[in-house]
Formats: C-alpha cells, structure tokens, sequence
C-alpha cells in the first residue's frame, strides 16, 4: 500500500513523515516520483510569493474577540520567549551572508561527475539548499537528493528529485546537519531496479 497522498502534501511542505512512512518512501519509486512533483508544486508556489499572504486588519481580530468573548492576553515580555535558533553558519566558500558553497565529488574514480552546492537560510529562516549537477551518462534517468547520517549510512532523508541537473530543496529544521550531514545525489538504474551514487560530499564544515 502505497503512502497517503495527505502525508506526502505535508512532506512537500517540510513536514517530516513517520518512519514507517519514510521507509516505504525510500523503496518504492511511485511514491518519491509523486513526491518530487508535489515539491515541484510547492517550489513555483515560493517563487511565485503565494505564501506572503495579506495580513488581516487588526479591527477584525478585534471583532472576532467580540464574538468569541474573548479577553486579550497580557503582553509578554521578550525573555518569555526561547531565542530563535541560530543561522546556520558557514566554513566554506561564503559571500559575508547566511550563504555557503560547497562541491561534491564523484563517488565513482572514474567518474568526472561533480555538483556546486549552495546552502543559505532565507528570510523566514527556512534552510534552502541549491544544487547543480554535472555527469556525464544518460539525462533521462530520474536523479534525487539524499541527506545520509554519518555515524549510519543506512539512515537516508529523501530532499527530492533533481529537474534535469538542477535542484531546491528547503531542510526540515528538524533535520540536525551535524548527524545528517552527507549530501548524496543518485541515478535511478537503467533497468528501474535500486540508485547509483553518482556525486557525494560532506556538509560537517558548513553545518
């Protein structure tokens, strides 16, 4: 049985699945292709600014108060609060901003197969990765991105798939870069059966 579309909508959106839910994703193709498509949707949705919606009117919060029988909460002060969680901050190639650069190599010594990564936190301090991909070899072939624990290789993070040799992604903020923090792209083989590592680099420097 396959994923449920409703979870996979939530995992376009940044929301982590169970683990029963992820492991199911991790081996079967229909669902990772119907989720590529779904962040693709999401993507062009940010691109667009479909999410910077118009903030109501304060009157109207006011009203709705009113109906409710509502009392209005006293303010608290800015120590009533945990510090927003920090940046992410960066060792590698760096432009003085919340950006970082990075290149994978090849998994394969034969190959010439390389990837220019770029990692930066945007305004609403959401992780946005950025990936462009060069290797030889067929181009019709699905490609996807994966973060893999490091103290556990057999632990792997679907980001999504590759748009022909380019990729975005944002990382869930549950997703702690110091333990995940592999950065693999694979090709789906020729025969539709399992991935072929093609480029591969660590994010500890940067994480």
């Amino acid at each position: 049985m396959h994923t449920d579309p409703d979870l996979l909508s939530l995992a376009a959106l940044g929301e982590p699945l169970e683990p029963d839910d992820h492991a199911h994703l991790v081996g079967c193709a229909e669902c990772r292709d119907q989720l590529a498509g779904l962040q693709r949707v999401v993507e062009l949705g940010r691109e667009a600014g479909l999410e910077r919606l118009q903030e109501p009117p304060a009157h109207l919060w006011d009203r709705i108060r009113d109906e409710l029988g509502l009392s209005v909460a006293p303010e608290r002060g800015a120590d009533a609060f945990p510090p927003p969680p920090a940046p992410a901050s960066a060792t590698g190639r760096t432009d003085g901003s919340d950006r970082a650069g990075f290149d994978l190599g090849a998994v394969d010594p034969t190959s010439r197969a390389t990837a220019s990564v770029t990692l930066s936190v945007d305004g609403h301090g959401r992780r946005i990765l950025q990936l462009a991909l060069e290797a030889d070899g067929p181009q019709h072939g699905l490609r996807h991105a994966w973060l893999v624990r490091h103290d556990d290789p057999s632990r792997r993070e679907l980001l999504g798939m590759l748009d022909g040799p380019f990729g975005v992604w944002t990382i869930d903020q549950s997703l702690d870069l110091g333990l995940w923090s592999v950065l693999e792209v694979s090709q789906r083989a020729e025969d539709g059966v399992g991935d072929e590592a093609l480029v591969r680099g660590d994010l500890a420097a940067i994480s």
